[in-house]
């Protein structure tokens, strides 16, 4: 077995480093959600077999047909606000 070079370590190096500096500016996630709650008293999920799960992708959809206009209308709508918002001048 033969030792790294140095030139080879040293170049190895820096990009390990700033690796390793950029893992380490980074949160959790789940430390990131104020409604998570760590508890040793939380019981597991239920498992599921994987049939009803597979059934319940066949089922139909819960949104109707008719539902169509109904959420173009809302679309158009948040469209609307959101152009709104982005006109509003904000005073800082």
């Amino acid at each position: 077995m033969t030792a790294v070079s140095a030139p080879r370590a040293r170049r190895c190096l820096l990009p390990a480093l700033l690796l390793l500096g950029l893992a380490a500016c980074g949160t959790p996630s789940s430390f990131d959600n104020p409604n998570l709650t760590l508890d040793a008293a939380t019981p597991y999920p239920d498992l599921v077999p994987e049939g009803q799960i597979l059934a319940r992708a066949d089922a139909p959809t819960r949104i109707a047909e008719q539902d169509d206009q109904a959420l173009l209308a809302r679309a158009a709508r948040l469209k609307a606000r959101a152009a709104a918002l982005r006109a509003t001048e904000v005073a800082g």
